[in-house]
């Protein structure tokens, strides 16, 4: 236990740690406090989300025909608040614009001009708002109608959510985009910081001449199974403190009350999944997945650490295996997990050989550790 809090204290040191700071705080700023501080992102996004939150107060996880009915009521009263707006405005009445119905229908320029006045220079709500609701109507009365870009396994999949009414749940794509985005970014960060954490796990060693010394005493060759149990234990640490900071921040998007809500929904855009889950639910399954990557990465550098000769080096390797984690691995592997655009088996098999692989790379190393002799 000694000797693992050493190597354990060994990778946080205070420069690493002023690093990791830097690394995190830059990042940050310029990939994800955008996701926090611009959501929903613009118009009508903004007002749609208003909506949901509005439908969600009024009728629970779920809309059935009655409360459609009532929403559809709901937006013609807006509508004739429209019309009394324009009403009142002289130049939209002179221009025929005198109601809603005309002004959607806008087409000669001078037209196009006075509303876009109403939209972006004075930023009516009213007129945004009733974009948002034509758009879940819209979806909504879509519901039944399958998608002739799916296979067969995919319409069987959609007819089975319309079937059992999880198609009509209240939630957004706005929520699920966000939220994908958030998470994505905080993993890359993870694994950046893992490559600054860890990468010196030997090299520090091997730069100082202790892994020639370490040869000669009892407990020289084990000390392998320490560095890589102190480095799992650095990833959990790290991985640990990045979500918390996440999960504290994301409080602010104020989306707790769609937790439960299920994400195989008309109004999410981005996924359809294979599977029943609800928000929370895919929130727990990312952040299993975070971990997973996080422990896999983790022995990909512990691995490279402890067969290259110095860090530049470890940079060349690390630069390529990053590059394919952030540009493509993350995509199958985080951003849509349980997508139906994917096989259903494919993302658990990308894991399973991913996993196999990891094990395979530090069994080697540990057989070369046990073999080799001082020269080595």
């Amino acid at each position: 236990m000694r000797i693992f809090l050493y190597e354990l204290k060994k990778l946080f040191t205070w420069k690493i740690m002023l690093l990791l700071f830097i690394v995190a705080s830059l990042f940050y700023q310029l990939f994800i406090s955008f996701y926090f501080d611009h959501f929903p992102n613009g118009r009508p996004n903004g007002d749609s989300h208003l909506v949901l939150i509005e439908m969600r107060e009024d009728y629970g996880r779920f809309f059935d025909e009655e409360e459609f009915v009532h929403f559809q009521e709901k937006y013609e009263e807006r509508v004739t608040e429209a019309d009394q707006f324009l009403q009142a405005r002289p130049e939209y009445v002179e221009a025929g614009m005198g109601t809603y119905a005309d002004f959607r229908n806008r087409s000669v320029e001078g037209e196009y001009e006075l509303s876009s006045r109403l939209l972006f220079d004075e930023g009516v709500d009213l007129f945004w708002e009733l974009q948002a609701r034509e758009y879940m109507i819209e979806r909504y009365s879509r519901i039944g109608t399958l998608s002739n870009d799916y296979n067969e396994a995919q319409q069987s999949r959609e007819q089975q959510l319309i079937d059992s009414g999880q198609i009509t749940a209240i939630f957004s794509g706005e929520i699920f985009s966000n939220y994908n985005s958030l998470i994505t970014y905080t993993t890359v960060l993870i694994l950046l910081s893992l490559m600054v954490l860890l990468t010196p796990v030997y090299l520090r060693d091997r730069r100082t001449r202790l892994v020639e010394l370490q040869y000669t005493f009892k407990k020289g060759r084990p000390l392998l199974i320490t560095k890589l149990f102190a480095s799992l234990t650095a990833s959990f640490l790290l991985i640990t403190v990045y979500l918390a900071a996440l999960f504290l921040l994301y409080r602010g998007n104020n989306t707790a009350m769609f937790l439960d809500a299920p994400i195989n929904s008309f109004f999410n855009y981005e996924m359809i999944s294979w599977f029943d889950l609800t928000f929370s639910d895919y929130i727990a399954l990312t952040i299993g997945a975070v971990y997973l990557l996080g422990f896999l990465f983790t022995l990909l550098i512990f691995f490279i650490s402890s067969v290259v000769p110095n860090y530049i080096s470890a940079v060349g390797v690390q630069v390529p295996l990053a590059f394919v984690s952030f540009s493509i691995g993350l995509d199958y592997l985080l951003e849509h997990l349980t997508t139906f655009w994917l096989p259903v088996y494919m993302q658990p098999l990308l894991y399973g050989c991913l996993i196999t692989g990891a094990i395979i790379l530090i069994v080697v190393r540990w057989r070369r550790e046990r073999q080799a002799d001082v020269l080595y």
